[in-house]
């Protein structure tokens, strides 16, 4: 197969929001387009490291007599994903500390820090790589296994790094990954102007540099998200 460079991809994250949890048990999606049930809520932004997902496998050489090795033994498997919330929020604060121990009142939240053992949670998370791929990674059973320091200063912002091993549900899978490579469909597309449309200015400008949109000429938030859309349609067109 020939070399293509429109296949190549970096994991930038979806712009509505790229990683949602959830009560083990609800409904996963099975496809990388498909909408999540509403029980899914987002967690906001999270630094700029984005997310890591890591797979160890350890194994045992087994040796016969003479010293070669005739056999090798995989003795565990683990996956992990992990990655650093950065803003402020109920939903994050519940998947740090527990639902339990977290109250929301009248604009006030209240947090308790205890050494009870949290409940697994299922996790989904989206990327776009490029403009012609979307990506999901669904944990059905994450449990949080390690937690970073909080750093109080005048530089780093207020997050934790987040751990989750993954754990395997009952088919033996610890991550299901999916992805579409279809190109933008014009409902995505709606889907894209309207997530868009929601930004303040300064953040429609953020995703036009991110993405390497051209947004000069541009003077209102409506041109801008004119500009972004017909940006994409294009590249979806392969313009």
């Amino acid at each position: 197969m020939a070399n293509d460079a429109s296949n190549v991809g970096v994991g930038k994250p979806k712009v509505t929001g790229a990683i949602s949890i959830a009560a083990v048990g609800t409904e996963l999606p099975t496809d990388a387009t498909a909408s999540l049930n509403e029980a899914f809520k987002g967690i906001g932004y999270c630094n700029e490291d984005g997310v890591v997902i890591s797979e160890e496998r350890d194994s045992e050489d087994i040796p016969a007599w003479g010293g070669d090795v005739v056999f090798t033994s995989q003795t565990s498997y683990k996956e992990s994903i992990s990655f650093t919330p950065i803003e402020i929020n109920a939903e994050v604060a519940k998947m740090q500390y527990g639902d339990d121990n977290v109250k929301v009142e009248a604009g006030k939240m209240a947090i308790k820090h205890t050494g009870a053992v949290l409940p697994e949670k299922s996790l989904v998370v989206e990327t776009v790589p490029n403009s012609k791929t979307v990506a999901r990674y669904v944990v059905p059973r994450g449990k949080l296994t390690e937690k970073g320091d909080l750093s109080l200063n005048d530089s780093d912002p207020m997050g934790r790094e987040s751990v989750f091993t993954c754990l395997p549900d009952d088919t033996g899978v610890t991550m299901y990954e999916y992805l579409a490579i279809t190109g933008l469909s014009p409902a995505s597309l709606m889907t894209l102007r309207s997530a868009v449309s929601g930004k303040t200015v300064k953040e429609i400008e953020r995703y036009a540099a991110d993405n390497g949109i051209d947004l000069s000429g541009t003077k209102t938030k409506a041109d801008k998200v004119a500009a972004i859309a017909a940006a994409v349609e294009g590249e979806a067109a392969g313009e």
